[in-house]
This record gives C-alpha cells, structure tokens and sequence, in this order.
C-alpha cells in the first residue's frame, strides 16, 4: 500500500500478487492459483487476522504475459467474483465461471476459447473479456443477464 500524499510504503501481505480491495473491508489477492480474502481496516490501512481461500484453481499469467504476477479474476463493486479457471498457460482453451457470495461456482456458457482479463461491469451485468488465440486478439462482452456474447 502506497500513501499518495506521503508517498509512505507498507506491505500489507508478503508473498501475494494482484491484490484488489473489495467493498466488503476485504483485500483479495492471489497465492499461486489460489485467491484469499483477508479482512481490512481502511482507516487504519491494516490487515486484520488471518486470510482465508476464496476459490482454488485460478489462472495465472505466465513469466512472459504480465511477469507471473497478473491472476485472472476481477470482482465487482457489487461483490460477483469472475475468474478464468486453471493453469498457467493464457494460450490454453479455458472456460469461465462466475462464483456468489457462497462460494456456488457456475460456468457460463460460453465456448472453450483462449480467455483472457476477465473483467465486471460497475454494475454486474456485463463482462469483459480478452479472447487472443495468438493469431488475433479481440475483446467481447459477455452479457451476464441475457447470457450471450458480442464483439466489444
């Protein structure tokens, strides 16, 4: 965590990567193909007690797409969670699913393709997605309510 008036650093959480803070009071990051939660003090800017997982099994970037460090997920202000599922390799025919606040994990229907970067609307319905086969790359949105795709 940076203060962007000081300019103060303070590492919150050692060993984990593409951390996003939630409207929860939580910060979700990823440690290796797993996403944790752990509860977040925003006025004191600390952590709270112990993480706990969230979901197992996530994608990552490989050393080349990102430096390893970019895990493929993105949660809403609303607080649907999205992710690409497993491996490593964003060259692989992958599938995505949506998780609720149960931790309930539904695939969306949707062809095996090379995803990428999924990311939520601010209001949930809509999802972003990265589709690079290597020969050409392109971003479609995905219609969560209507469960459909189009070309962004």
């Amino acid at each position: 965590m940076q203060s962007l008036k000081s300019g103060e650093r303070k590492v919150l959480i050692d060993g984990g990567t593409a951390a996003h803070y939630v409207p929860t009071g939580h910060i979700v990051y990823a440690l290796g193909s797993t996403l944790l939660a752990i509860p977040f003090d925003i006025h004191k800017r600390q952590t709270i007690g112990g993480s706990v997982p969230v979901v197992e099994d996530v994608g990552r970037a490989t050393a080349g797409l990102g430096g390893g460090y970019e895990a493929f997920f993105a949660i809403s202000p609303a607080g649907s969670l999205v992710y690409v599922p497993g491996g490593s390799s964003t060259r692989s025919i992958l599938s995505i699913a949506l998780v609720d606040h149960n931790g309930v994990r539904k695939s969306l229907n949707l062809s095996p393709a090379p995803y990428e970067a999924p990311r939520v609307s601010p209001n949930g319905k809509q999802l972003a997605l990265d589709i690079d086969d290597g020969k050409e790359a392109a971003v479609w949105i995905y219609d969560l309510a209507e469960s459909s795709l189009c070309a962004g």
